[in-house]
């Protein structure tokens, strides 16, 4: 049932831009200098190497000031059209595409990030 509600949230919220099956949008755009267009979420895209702590905010919140860097298009923000938990539907949702052992370093890279912080309240 969450897969399905992280499907439907995906195809009316993400497909559009990062595309069905999570490719990324590659083909041509007006930026001439090479960047980016839209990433891929599948396991040829980076969103598996960042910890859960990235990951939400930058759907939540969306991406502007990073994306103006790297990519011709901005990340929207889904924080009036997404609560909390339909946010985190749709990650669970994308991690589904990727494979065990991609999962898997996901997860220590979100093991890594929480290790850090608490080192940070020291």
């Amino acid at each position: 049932m969450r897969l399905e509600q992280g499907r439907i949230l995906y195809a009316k919220r993400c497909a559009v831009c990062h595309g069905v099956v999570m490719e990324g949008m590659t083909f041509p755009h007006p930026d001439k200098a090479g960047k980016l267009a839209v990433p891929a979420l599948d396991e040829t895209g980076r969103a598996w190497r960042y910890p859960d702590s990235l990951l939400y905010p930058r759907v939540r919140y969306g991406d502007h000031f990073l994306a103006s860097k790297v990519s011709t298009w901005k990340m929207p923000a889904f924080r009036y059209t997404l609560n909390d938990a339909e946010t985190w539907i749709v990650i669970d949702y994308i991690k589904s595409y990727w494979s065990e052992d991609v999962r898997q370093k996901q997860i220590e890279a979100t093991v890594r990030m929480k290790r850090v912080e608490e080192l940070g309240k020291w």
